[in-house]
């Protein structure tokens, strides 16, 4: 049975550029940041990922308080790689906000900093010209409210005409070791729950028609992964996540929140991020 992962780092072991995969790997502050591109169809379909690139951050201590300055620096840094010079962005938190392990994705969306609110005057008043415009929402799970995230997403895209599609929400790993000490982005996009037997339509640029920038942390693994053999094909499937993923939410949320306000305005100091949401 294959490992089920959303983790590109955690298809392949051995692939090259003769494989129609690049890596590089490179080490920031301690900060371990892996490059994948996959960079054709038949290497697209070996690996079970899309065509694209992917960025990883990963630290056994990610999310510790002496890293958290420096990783969210680079996760800044990574991001606005992504992001250049778009000018206006929509941010989508996906997941379901009462599961912790898949809270990250509202969680971010309530401490990004919107500014679609704000006119022109209202900016030159304040001294913000060059603001980004940025607008957040988070629409829940389809059990929820009976309606796909995608469709949400798209029509929220026809009304506020966005440059760009930031999509965060939590993974699903193969190692356990993974969970809350590995940050992903990918121009692939993301399948809502597809890490948990629960994939729901894609969002990507195909079926928004804006480039889609995908940030996870994974918060989840598979009881079969870790097994690797199942004792019984009838099993019922289970989910395992840490025994403190209220405090990984919290923080990876804050972290990649952060991250994106920096990334997002970097003109804005600190405390003048923080006015727009404390």
């Amino acid at each position: 049975m294959p490992y089920r992962t959303d983790l590109a780092v955690e298809t392949k072991k051995n692939f090259g550029p003769k494989d129609g995969i690049e890596k590089s790997v490179k080490k920031e502050e301690d900060i371990e940041i892996i490059s994948i591109n996959i960079k054709t169809k038949k290497a697209a379909n070996e690996v079970k990922k899309p065509v694209g690139r992917y960025i990883t951050l990963q630290h056994a201590e990610i999310l510790k308080s002496y890293h958290v300055e420096n990783v969210e620096e680079i996760l800044a840094k990574e991001i606005q790689k992504f992001i250049k010079k778009k000018e206006t962005v929509l941010l989508v938190g996906l997941g379901n906000k009462e599961i912790t392990s898949d809270s990250i994705g509202p969680l971010v969306s309530n401490r990004v900093v919107v500014t679609r609110q704000l006119d022109k005057n209202l900016k030159k008043i304040f001294g913000f010209e060059d603001l980004k415009t940025v607008s957040s929402i988070a629409p829940g799970v389809f059990g929820k409210t009976g309606i796909e995230s995608t469709e949400i997403v798209k029509a929220c895209c026809e009304i506020v005409k966005p440059e760009m599609v930031v999509v965060v929400d939590a993974l699903a790993a193969a190692d356990i070791k993974r969970l809350g000490t590995t940050i992903q982005l990918t121009n692939t996009g993301i399948c809502p729950g597809s890490g948990v037997q629960n994939k729901r339509k894609e969002l990507s640029k195909n079926v928004l028609g804006v480039p889609v920038l995908a940030i996870g942390v994974p918060t989840v693994v598979d009881l079969k992964d870790i097994k690797k053999k199942a004792k019984s094909q009838n099993q019922e499937p289970m989910i395992l996540t840490l025994k403190n993923i209220d405090l990984v939410a919290k923080r990876s949320a804050k972290l990649i929140a952060n991250a994106l306000n920096r990334a997002f305005f970097p003109t804005l100091e600190k405390e003048e991020l923080k006015a727009f949401y404390d």
